[in-house]
């Protein structure tokens, strides 16, 4: 797996009854997040616009800040943009930031859709590399629509993006959010640290320093407290060493980071501590910029209301076997466009999601354990030096009514560890926990097959490995994990 896939940095989703509070409580800390970030720029514009830089602005005090979402109240019951047509678009965006290689360009590009009328949602995935007009500068890919013009005018570029994204796909979108991983750092600073257990000592000798320059970090085995700063360089180093220079390795490292900082977060020390809760609302105000109105974020939280995440729909823009996308060479350089050229096709698969949810109904596959209702397709392939794990791993996975399209090799034969790709969109959660634990294996998933998940992957994907030639729900690459787990 020479190219591996880019990872979004999100927290995973958990069903356990007592977490399941938690997860409550978390998605009302990020409402307060983003409502903070509405709040200042509507009291630094007047009018709730985008502003070039949002860290001049002080947040108000308590008293103001209640005082002006008791205002908003009676607003929030006026239309949002699109809502009365029935579907309200918001693009969410995630970069580097200064400091960075490609600070401006854009590695996350979601579309969250919702249906006010029915409270259906559906999330939808665009890779950075597919090939749009970008206004102004021409056909380019698509993680350059905000670059491009942010570069040249600051607070320019979510805009831009939001509108060549939504004429790719055939939509209005409204609303963008942008969110910079520098707030990560500030936040964990200001948190007091993380406690990361690392797995395994690791170098890496060729750790950016800036100005074109390198450094050598370490990470020794065991517990340890971490600083912001450290905790980006454990999450983003590519070259360790003692298996830690896969970007495999790099993302199961920042899902870490990322588990961490959640537990902080919903820790009572935090949510005890004004202090602490204030930096959360410090970094929306520095690191989040959105055009989200405040009275906009208040109607969408009463929309939301509507909404149930084990119901949301989800498409991911890929070029896999049967995908609406196929990779291409444009002047020399690998971009993405759809099939047979026709850029009608993603709208029409866009406009048509929710249909395809009401068609679906209660006719989706259902899962108990590793035996399933109906065959889940697999590509199974040889990570390791064992002679015969695959086909002792087909044999197995057959007698439980699975259907192994493809046997073979993996690229390298170095897995330690087992890895399964869930390229499903999340359609079989019980069928992956059975087979994680099956197989002793650690678990990548797209974006929305996260969001549907129960369990906890390792890593989260916006985009499947272009290792696999077949039409599959699984991609199961062998380690040696699994040699004792396998008849």
């Amino acid at each position: 797996m020479d190219a591996a896939p880019k990872v979004n940095l999100l927290e995973p989703f958990v069903t356990d009854p007592r977490r399941a509070g938690r997860r409550r409580l978390l998605r009302n800390v990020f409402i307060a997040f983003f409502v903070s970030a509405a709040l200042t720029l509507t009291a630094a514009s007047g009018v709730g616009a985008p502003t070039e830089t949002m860290a001049e602005f002080d947040l108000p005090g308590p008293l103001q800040l209640l005082s002006r979402v008791g205002r908003l109240v009676a607003s929030a019951e006026r239309p949002l943009q699109g809502e009365q047509d029935d579907r309200v678009n918001i693009l969410l965006l995630g970069m580097g930031g200064w400091g960075h290689d490609g600070p401006l360009l854009t590695d996350t590009m979601i579309v969250l859709s919702v249906k006010p009328s029915t409270g259906q949602a559906a999330l939808i995935s665009v890779p950075r590399d597919l090939l749009v007009e970008i206004p102004g500068y021409g056909w380019r890919k698509v993680n350059h629509a905000h670059a491009l013009p942010e570069n040249e005018k600051a607070g320019t570029g979510s805009a831009v993006a939001a509108e060549t994204i939504g004429k790719t796909l055939g939509m209005k979108i409204a609303y963008y959010v942008r969110v910079d991983f520098r707030g990560f750092v500030k936040l964990i600073d200001q948190l007091g640290g993380l406690t990361v257990t690392v797995d395994r000592s690791f170098t890496d000798a060729q750790y950016p320093a800036g100005n074109d320059e390198v450094q050598t970090v370490s990470f020794a085995k065991g517990t340890q407290k971490m600083n912001g700063e450290t905790a980006l360089i454990y999450a983003r180093s590519r070259h360790g060493g003692n298996g830690e220079g896969s970007d495999f390795a790099r993302s199961a490292r920042q899902q870490k980071i990322l588990l961490a900082l959640k537990d902080q977060v919903l820790s009572a020390d935090t949510l005890s501590n004004p202090k602490k809760v204030a930096a959360i609302f410090d970094v929306a105000r520095s690191y989040v910029q959105t055009n989200v109105q405040a009275w906009e974020l208040l109607r969408l939280a009463d929309v939301a209301q509507k909404v149930n995440p084990g119901e949301l729909t989800h498409l991911v823009i890929d070029d896999r076997a049967g995908g609406l996308l196929v990779p291409a060479n444009v002047e020399g350089s690998y971009v993405l466009v759809p099939r047979g050229n026709d850029y009608k096709i993603l709208a029409a698969a866009v406009n048509d999601i929710f249909a395809a949810q009401d068609a679906a109904g209660d006719a989706a596959p259902k899962t108990n354990g590793l035996a399933v209702a109906e065959p889940i397709r697999i590509d199974l392939q040889n990570g390791t030096k064992v002679a015969g794990l695959a086909a002792r791993a087909s044999n197995l996975l057959v007698e439980r009514g699975y259907a192994v399209a493809a046997v073979g090799n993996a690229a390298k034969q170095n897995y330690e560890r087992t890895v399964i790709y869930d390229l499903s969109g999340g359609r079989y959660p019980e069928a992956l926990t059975a087979l994680k634990q099956s197989l002793n294996a650690e678990v990548s998933v797209t974006l929305p097959g996260w969001i549907a998940s129960a369990d906890v992957p390792s890593g989260i994907t916006l985009s499947a490995p272009a290792t696999h030639g077949t039409n599959v729900d699984f991609l199961i690459i062998l380690g040696t994990s699994s040699v004792a787990t396998l008849p």
